[in-house]
């Protein structure tokens, strides 16, 4: 083999910079006595366009790495090619240029849903910042499934969402999601120590092997790269509504975790915040509701789904995380509260 390639990977998503264009970051290194490389991306854009197939070259740096971006219309899934000159011939079967988004939050932005569930467009797919693949639950990059958390390898709203949104904008969607079960806000506080996890038998663990998950989602968004992504959706709440968390303090640690993260990330990151506070069935905290609310109407953050109206028949036993039903509806919940902000920013 010629050609260790880093970039792209198979079912990988780059964020489009408009309505019909991004770039497809080509980087690897070349092996052995490789001295040129060339490569061609193929396939229809979303406007049902053959893209142009000529072969473009690379350059091999000293060190033998290369690395090009290429301007690339908004669409796939595209093949990729590449060839050197020792007549060796490399793909990678699936491309895209479209809608990456990132998800942040406690259990019901994992995969702790009844039932798994996957795409149905098969234009959807999943990422942990290294490597990608269809979007079929368990999602690839949450927190809790690096811990091997038992109960957080099940169902997802994700793979709904991104149905959802392809359907509507004829692109390919990227899910990156670091999210954490039954954790509260102040745990994704910045130099906040390592969360607990208390599972079934009451047990306290420590989480992430002392990885901050402030520090974890940092590291996804540096991995997606400046503007590699379109947004952030945050979905949680539960757990302080039932330690009943004063409305002030979620507000500020909520302002902090999302301003923090924009300066660390060193560019304005938009964040969508759902309103959620249901535990126990039919138990809701207002005082968590409205600090959600106001966070929006503060314009810190764009508003998510209400996901409170989703009652007992939309729920599992646990009467917190959502049945097969209750997956797909709260995908679509979400992809409505973006469409119309991703036409904005797309046109």
């Amino acid at each position: 083999m010629s050609i260790d390639l880093f970039s792209p990977k198979d079912y990988q998503v780059f964020q489009r910079d408009s309505h019909n264009m991004g770039f497809v970051k080509i980087e690897g290194a070349a092996l052995g006595k490789v001295k040129n490389i060339w490569v061609k991306i193929k396939g229809r854009d979303s406007n049902g366009f053959s893209l142009d197939e000529d072969w473009i070259s690379i350059e091999i740096a000293k060190n033998k790495i290369f690395n090009k971006t290429i301007e690339t219309p908004a669409g796939g899934w595209y093949e990729l090619l590449i060839k050197d000159d020792l007549e060796e011939t490399f793909k990678v079967d699936h491309v895209g240029v479209g809608e990456v988004i990132m998800a942040a939050g406690q259990s019901n932005a994992t995969n702790s849903g009844q039932f798994r569930i996957k795409t149905e467009t098969g234009m959807v797919s999943c990422t942990d910042g290294k490597e990608w693949k269809l979007a079929e639950d368990p999602m690839l990059g949450t927190h809790d499934m690096t811990d091997n958390i038992v109960g957080c390898d099940g169902g997802s709203f994700y793979p709904a969402l991104g149905d959802a949104l392809y359907e509507e904008f004829h692109v390919p969607v990227g899910i990156a999601a670091v999210g954490y079960g039954a954790t509260s806000v102040n745990d994704w506080q910045p130099d906040h120590s390592p969360v607990k996890w208390i599972d079934e038998e009451c047990c306290i663990k420590d989480v992430g092997e002392g990885v901050n998950l402030f520090d974890y989602m940092i590291k996804r968004m540096n991995e997606l790269g400046r503007r590699g992504f379109r947004c952030v959706l945050w979905h949680q709440g539960e757990s302080d509504a039932f330690h009943k968390m004063p409305g002030h303090r979620y507000y500020k640690l909520l302002y902090n975790l999302i301003v923090r993260s924009q300066k660390v990330s060193g560019w304005y990151v938009p964040w969508f915040v759902a309103t959620v506070s249901y535990t126990q069935g039919e138990i809701i905290n207002y005082d968590i509701r409205d600090a959600q609310e106001r966070i929006c109407k503060d314009r810190i953050a764009f508003s998510g789904p209400d996901t409170d109206t989703l009652g007992k028949e939309y729920r599992d036993r646990t009467e917190v995380h959502f049945n097969e039903e209750g997956l797909k509806l709260h995908g679509k919940m979400w992809a409505e509260c973006l469409k119309s902000y991703i036409h904005k920013m797309t046109f």
